[in-house]
């Protein structure tokens, strides 16, 4: 039975190191989709030249000029949803840790209030004491003399 929770209770740390990796890698992928989105735009632009180009002699070439423009227009769409998925992602990680440093935050705050205010407690309690015992001790010695 160890073995089996041994073997299920690492997968979830293997989750959280990966989920951690993949947090780092999104600035890298996500100028790997902008460096894309360059490349499919200027594609773009020389299928289009090309196109025009061969409009009126090779009629065959700018058809599939047109076809290759298309293509690219549409893998330039996934890339760019893509890539604002990345964009999404990454403030929402970046969200999530400010939130979490800020829930500490708090936390510490609010400890070291309820910290003042037991020592603040603690002190008034033995002041108070202290005067009481002296008053009764007063009240003692002014009986029996």
């Amino acid at each position: 039975m160890s073995l089996f929770v041994k073997i299920l209770g690492s997968g979830e740390k293997v989750r959280k190191a990966r989920q951690e990796r993949k947090v780092d890698k999104l600035p890298e992928r996500e100028e790997l989709l902008n460096k894309k989105t360059e490349f499919l735009k200027k594609r773009i632009d020389q299928e289009l030249l090309c196109a025009k180009k061969n409009c009126r002699k090779n009629r065959r070439a700018a058809l599939q000029a047109l076809r290759r423009k298309k293509w690219c227009e549409k893998h330039l769409n996934h890339v760019d949803c893509s890539s604002e998925a990345m964009r999404s992602a990454h403030e929402h990680a970046c969200s999530e840790i400010i939130n979490k440093v800020n829930d500490l935050m708090k936390e510490i705050m609010e400890e070291e209030e309820e910290e003042e205010e037991e020592a603040a407690a603690s002190l008034i309690s033995s002041v108070s004491q202290k005067v009481e015992f002296d008053e009764r001790l007063k009240l003692k010695h002014l009986r029996f003399p």
